[in-house]
């Protein structure tokens, strides 16, 4: 039997060399020797951290550094795209066509004109709609000048929920959402529907999207192989050549 140097216990010897019993022995017992002074290190750290005085003028500069806070961007696209999803999250705004919200879901920021064609950043071609009416925008079925900017719809009031510490200050009433000019924003999509005349539309572009050439699927047949498990999609013309190594026709789910 071996004794343990850090603990005098006896133990079998199969840890590590056998000088220790286990794993914690053995790693005290290179601080055992200095024990004494690295408590008094750590209680005179902890007194300092723990002293008023301390703590007194950390807060002093914690709300001097709150004060000076500014924000620098002048629109929404100047922060990080992150920070702008936190801006709009924070906001609660509804959708500016549609009414659609949701909790902890930001709309999307579309520009009215396209940056390509030579548009900018600038809030009044910005627009907050959900993605339901962005898609439409892009499919042609709302006009651009269906759209409200989000200069009109918020002006500068998203640099209010830039810090997320001033929240509560300014969301006063937990009740409301956002106003802007005195109006309380709708309820979201909610029991609302498109009318048949719309579906259609939406119908109809996505098939003309999808359909020949603009297909993934379009030129291709699936075939399967029962003893390697596979199932894959290809070219109408390669068939014959896969079935002669030994592929079969069709899609198989579970083999």
């Amino acid at each position: 039997m071996n004794v343990c140097e850090m603990c005098n216990n006896n133990h079998d010897g199969t840890y590590a060399t056998g000088r220790f019993c286990n794993r914690k022995c053995a790693a005290g017992f290179s601080t055992k020797a200095r024990r004494k002074e690295i408590n008094e290190r750590v209680s005179l750290k902890l007194s300092k951290w723990q002293s008023k005085e301390l703590l007194a003028r950390r807060l002093n500069q914690a709300k001097k550094a709150e004060s000076i806070k500014k924000i620098t961007a002048a629109t929404i696209y100047g922060v990080s795209s992150r920070t702008a999803k936190k801006i709009l999250i924070r906001m609660k705004l509804p959708c500016s066509r549609c009414d659609w919200f949701v909790e902890g879901v930001s709309c999307d920021m579309h520009h009215i004109v396209m940056v390509k064609n030579g548009g900018t950043n600038e809030h009044s071609n910005l627009a907050h709609i959900c993605p339901n009416c962005h898609r439409m925008v892009h499919s042609g079925l709302i006009l651009p000048n269906e759209l409200v900017s989000f200069e009109d719809y918020v002006g500068n009031e998203w640099k209010k929920f830039y810090f997320a510490n001033k929240i509560d200050k300014i969301m006063t009433n937990q009740s409301k959402t956002y106003e802007i000019d005195d109006k309380q924003p709708k309820k979201g999509f909610t029991g609302k529907k498109h009318t048949q005349e719309c579906k259609d539309k939406i119908s109809a572009i996505i098939k003309l999207k999808c359909s020949g050439k603009n297909n993934s699927q379009f030129g291709k047949r699936w075939i399967y192989h029962t003893v390697l498990n596979e199932c894959k999609a290809v070219q109408k013309e390669e068939v014959k050549i896969w079935i002669a190594k030994g592929w079969k026709k069709g899609r198989m789910k579970m083999y």
